[in-house]
């Protein structure tokens, strides 16, 4: 038997390697943020507003009609946030008290806490040390 020379040993990680070097750490969480957006997007088809959605969505809409924070059942509001009602009424005030409405305001309201998860984590935390706990992500 003869050896041959000319044989080079494989490297080792391949497409591993090439994988690790496209999903940086900044990328993979972009991606990550762009599929929720997409799948908070797609509950405008698949959802309806009900238990504390619909509670809130009541809020709203009497804050416009009413001008007060009343509900159907009469229960006492002063124990609930009301902020998100407020914001809900800005939407029906301009565009009516309709379910697709209530549903773009959430999706909007959904995405822009996305947006802040984002910019608050980036802030708190060194991503490059991160990725290294993580398992090498860079």
């Amino acid at each position: 038997m003869t050896e041959n020379n000319n044989l080079q040993p494989l490297k080792s990680g391949g497409v591993h390697e090439d994988l690790k070097d496209y999903f940086t750490f900044d990328r993979t969480l972009i991606m990550l943020i762009i599929f929720g957006i997409l799948l908070r997007i797609a509950t405008y088809w698949t959802d309806v507003p009900r238990f504390d959605g619909a509670f809130y969505a009541t809020l709203g809409y009497n804050l416009v009609r009413y001008h007060d924070f009343l509900t159907l059942g009469g229960i006492n509001t002063y124990g609930f946030s009301l902020t998100y009602p407020v914001y809900l009424a800005i939407f029906y005030h301009f565009w009516g008290f309709t379910i697709p409405v209530t549903k773009i305001a959430s999706i909007i309201m959904s995405i822009a806490v996305l947006g802040v998860v984002y910019l608050t984590t980036r802030d708190l935390f060194d991503h490059q040390n991160i990725s290294k706990e993580i398992g090498g992500i860079r």
